[in-house]
């Protein structure tokens, strides 16, 4: 049976001078660090991969 769930996403964004993006989880407690004009990275297996293919 179709259910909703509770979900929520949160960002905050600033520039850095830099082409990396560093991502913060609270979940995982863990920093993604990437620069997004690397398009061919190889996946990782986690929670980061979702946010560089997003």
């Amino acid at each position: 049976m179709p259910m909703a769930i509770a979900q929520s996403t949160q960002g905050w964004y600033r520039f850095n001078g830099t082409s990396k993006i560093r991502i913060y989880s609270t979940r995982f407690e863990t920093v993604t660090v990437f620069n997004p004009h690397d398009v061919i990275q190889p996946p990782r297996g986690t929670w980061e991969d979702y946010v560089q293919g997003f």
